[in-house]
């Protein structure tokens, strides 16, 4: 359980996976206990990135923060001599029992400055489940 985004490199490289919620309420134990064992699917997004070392704080998912971007294989650029400038986990990451797949994009220009946006998703798993958009 936490509060913020954390940094877990040791837990990540040892393990097969990683349930991590914020603080939760009095129903925490009930909860994490159900998604452990499957009785329900978890469908939640990460909504801030978790940075993989702390050199990268603060770490923005909306904008590049230089004017040189960092490219693999370009010496002119910014990045880390000793590590990768990817987050461990970027924002709107998140694990489910089962697959969605998204077809049939359709976006409208509404006359009143807005758009619209209209997505299929269909789960392509055997598990049910939610998906965030």
């Amino acid at each position: 359980m936490c509060g913020r985004p954390v940094i877990f490199n040791k837990v990540r490289k040892h393990s097969n996976a990683i349930l991590c919620t914020w603080w939760l309420g009095s129903e925490a134990g009930n909860a994490i206990y159900n998604v452990l064992l499957g009785k329900y699917n978890p469908s939640a997004k990460l909504p801030m990135t978790f940075p993989t070392n702390i050199g990268q704080i603060p770490i923005f998912y909306q904008y590049k923060s230089t004017g040189r971007p960092t490219r693999e294989g370009v010496h002119y650029c910014t990045s880390y001599i000793d590590s990768s400038t990817e987050p461990a986990y970027p924002f709107e990451f998140g694990l489910s029992y089962t697959d969605f797949k998204y077809s049939n994009l359709k976006i409208t220009d509404n006359s009143n400055n807005t758009i619209s946006l209209q997505i299929d998703i269909t789960n392509t798993g055997t598990i049910d489940g939610e998906e965030v958009v």
